[in-house]
């Protein structure tokens, strides 16, 4: 059986940057056990798989005659993910650009509730999704020694990650995690994050040894919950986000209710085809 697949880097701002997604197209759904040895195969930090929603069944679709599609999400590990956003933001920037020319929004069904993908200004694209709740938590000790770093404020999240506030992008800059350490607190990532220097939004770092991911290059859930915090904090209706990671990525955030829309550049990095 031969799939097309395609390696989106999301958010990069430049070549080699971004985080990179591996996105396959199904005509029909293949056996998880497949679909988890293929995601493997593609050591991508997640690959993506997207089926057709056919018109009889499109009737929740939202906007109603927006393109639909049923989207999962696959980590390097094998494993179903929850949510993730690059992938999503990958997936709909490739089918805007392939197979949708004429119109500004794709929509995707997920285990995460209805996520979109649509146009942006200079050729960028726009994902909205969900900004899971931040509640003030105790400081962790364990983490923050994992981290190096003590969080001038600590807040949890429903999906088991914990974000540390630290004082300036240097601090963030200068994290060196123990991964052993972090992956020893049983919890499913930390992000540390710190204003920027202009005042104009936020950096960050997600580490996520749990997935088999130690640190995530560019991480659209988790810029999405922390989005409302630093709006909030910053008095901003737009901030600028860039995430410190090795490859690095860049984009445009705003609040829209209870979900965030991050907005930035794509690259193509490949395109062919796998047998299984």
């Amino acid at each position: 059986m031969r799939l097309p697949l395609t390696i989106v880097e999301a958010f990069a701002d430049r070549p080699f940057g971004g985080n990179p997604a591996a996105v396959v197209e199904l005509s029909e759904w293949l056996p998880d056990e497949l679909l988890g040895k293929i995601a493997a195969a593609n050591a991508q930090p997640m690959t993506g798989y997207f089926t057709a929603i056919p018109d009889q069944d499109r009737a929740d679709a939202r906007p109603a005659g927006a393109p639909a599609y049923h989207l999962r999400w696959f980590n390097p590990g094998g494993t179903e993910a929850p949510g993730c956003g690059h992938a999503t933001f990958g997936a709909g920037a490739l089918l805007l650009e392939e197979r949708h020319a004429g119109v500004d929004q794709v929509e995707f069904r997920t285990k995460a509730g209805w996520l979109s993908v649509s146009r942006a200004e200079e050729g960028r694209v726009a994902l909205r999704f969900p900004s899971a709740p931040l509640a003030p938590a105790p400081r962790n000790a364990d983490v923050e020694r994992a981290l190096g770093f003590a969080a001038l404020e600590t807040y949890g999240d429903e999906l088991r990650r914990v974000h540390l506030v630290l004082e300036s992008p240097a601090q963030v800059a200068e994290v060196r995690p123990d991964f052993a350490g972090l992956l020893a607190t049983g919890l499913f990532g930390a992000s540390v994050s710190a204003p920027a220097e202009d005042g104009a939004g936020f950096v960050l770092r997600f580490f996520h040894p749990i997935g088999g991911i130690p640190e995530d290059p560019v991480t659209g859930s988790v810029t999405s919950a922390l989005v409302p915090y630093w709006a909030k904090r910053l008095g901003r209706d737009q901030l600028e986000v860039r995430q410190l990671s090795e490859r690095g990525g860049a984009l445009t955030a705003a609040v829209d209710g209870d979900h965030a829309v991050l907005a930035g550049n794509y690259r193509r990095y490949l395109d062919g085809f796998i047998e299984v």
